[in-house]
């Protein structure tokens, strides 16, 4: 997936960051938004993703979910169009397929109905998928199986992964879509989501960074409405 960044001079003070918590914490209620974020003293992230790349409740049974995330439209347009088009189908069936030989190994693979993900200002094809693994979770090897899943990579994915840590030396992703995650109830549970729709910063300035899905019939003019989509979008739940 390529991608740009938005960037400024100016970096996130204290009270800068308290505010744009604070709007983003109202913003995502009775959203489906993963709040998440990291700071020190002089760099940080701050964002919420709508993708999660796994989550399970007990890690000895095994059952773990995660979707497929991709496929996009402003909220406004006709749903019924969008979800039959060939174009949005075809890359969003692209991360299905590349999620199900990812987990294959681990288990018996189960793939769900293909839903609209509304958010304010976006919409998203989405499709749950659950695995049922041989064996007790592993967050450790899940985050190797999964990320990135085509949805932030490529398709397939080890011919993909070459390109992408060409792109990543020419555009600095920093954290961009790096796996987030946290374990908790001692270990049992866990919740991991795909560092996305965020705002970076360090000492020299900030950045926030979009990306879309390439595939044969897209167009170079809508993938750019796209990305600006999700930078206005990104923009607006952190109030900046």
């Amino acid at each position: 997936m390529p991608y740009i960044f938005e960037e400024s001079l100016s970096t996130m003070t204290p009270d800068r960051l308290g505010s744009s918590l604070k709007h983003l914490i109202n913003y995502v209620k009775d959203q489906q938004l993963h709040v998440y974020g990291y700071w020190e003293e002089t760099e940080g992230i701050l964002g919420a993703s709508p993708e999660i790349l796994f989550n399970y409740h007990n890690a000895s049974e095994g059952l773990i979910e995660t979707v497929a995330c991709a496929g996009t439209k402003r909220y406004r347009d006709s749903d019924s169009i969008f979800i039959q088009d060939s174009k949005e189908l075809y890359e969003h069936q692209l991360v299905i397929e590349g999620i199900q030989e990812s987990l294959s190994s681990l288990g018996v693979v189960t793939i769900g109905e293909l839903q609209i993900l509304q958010l304010p200002k976006i919409s998203h094809l989405m499709t749950p998928i659950q695995l049922k693994m041989k064996g007790p979770s592993n967050f450790l090897a899940l985050v190797k199986a999964l990320h990135p899943t085509p949805a932030l990579g490529a398709f397939p994915k080890e011919e993909g992964r070459k390109w992408l840590h060409l792109y990543n030396d020419k555009i600095d992703r920093w954290r961009y879509g790096a796996p987030v995650g946290c374990l908790f109830d001692n270990k049992r549970q866990a919740r991991c989501i795909v560092g996305i729709r965020n705002v970076q910063w360090n000492s020299q300035g900030a950045k926030i960074g979009a990306g879309c899905g390439i595939v044969p019939a897209s167009q170079w003019h809508h993938e750019w409405q796209e990305i600006n989509l999700k930078l206005l979008s990104t923009k607006e739940m952190i109030a900046l």
